[in-house]
């Protein structure tokens, strides 16, 4: 994969030039005069040569794909030197779907360029001041490495479902009936997840959400990371338990206790009593043994 972050940047400014407004309810990438901070982030890093996700990403969903095709995690909340190139994600994961959740591209060290709902369309800003007025939000940042063999399209979670429930939209509306489509038993591939009224819903693509209840709730969780590299698990209070790194290794498979809980707000699998592993990193949930 042969992938130029100027072109992406350049997209951006595209975007600019031509005067594209806000709109989370349009194409999202500016094909139609509209975008949103995902969609232009999603269209953008797409014309500088990135795979496919098979759909346009949201700030939930973008995490994984970014992982898979040869960008590391430089930021988790955490100060990082900034660079031209840089992704940053706001909005915990579990919820920054929706409004809840912004990215945009670094220019530089300080200036972000990123569509938004407070000008309108695509404008350029200092990161850190649009952050705090923004109140701050947990933030993430992706710096692109290259050397990943991409995984298209981003197996986020497999579910399982239990059957008679029916998908909804963002908006928590049933649009349609769909209780015949997720059928006992059958596996569906998802996205991410997002609350929606306060309760768990799958990203099964698109606007269409799946209720977490209406899964099953056992199974396997697969630790999706840079190969030879582990991740750090978390304790029942939200803290990363010390070298558990070294235990949860890339590629490495856990059969979930709970097949989905909360901890501190962050959505997770509980591999043991005090052991609860990050949906971001897991890959394949909701399978059977």
């Amino acid at each position: 994969m042969t992938f130029s972050i100027e072109k992406a940047i350049d997209y951006m400014y595209q975007l600019q030039k031509d005067g594209v407004t806000y709109s989370m309810y349009g194409s999202r990438t500016g094909t139609d005069g509209t975008a949103d901070c995902s969609g232009a982030v999603y269209a953008a890093l797409r014309s500088g040569g990135m795979p496919s996700a098979g759909y346009v990403l949201n700030t939930e969903s973008m995490h994984a794909w970014l992982l898979n095709n040869g960008w590391k995690q430089v930021a988790n909340d955490s100060d990082w030197n900034a660079a031209r190139g840089d992704v940053f994600i706001w909005g915990q994961i579990g919820q920054s779907g929706g409004a809840g959740g912004h990215t945009g591209i670094f220019i530089d060290g300080q200036n972000i360029i990123h569509c938004n709902y407070s000008h309108d369309g695509v404008s350029i800003n200092n990161h850190d001041a649009y952050w705090v007025a923004d109140g701050e939000p947990y933030f993430y940042a992706y710096r692109y490495e290259g050397g990943q063999t991409p995984v298209q399209p981003v197996n986020y979670n497999v579910i399982t479902a239990l059957g008679g429930y029916n998908s909804v939209w963002a908006d928590g509306y049933q649009h349609q009936s769909t209780h015949s489509k997720f059928v006992y038993q059958s596996q569906w591939r998802s996205y991410g997840i997002m609350p929606i009224n306060g309760l768990p819903y799958y990203n099964m693509g698109g606007d269409e959400f799946y209720p977490q209840y209406g899964t099953t709730l056992a199974g396997v969780c697969q630790i999706n990371y840079t190969p030879g590299y582990g991740i750090m698990a978390i304790d029942k209070n939200g803290k990363q338990i010390s070298g558990s790194n070294s235990k949860f290794k890339a590629g490495t498979s856990w059969k979930c206790r709970k097949y989905l809980t909360s901890v501190k707000g962050q959505w997770c699998y509980q591999v043991s009593t005090n052991e609860f592993v990050p949906i971001e990193y897991t890959v394949g949930c909701g399978a059977k043994y």
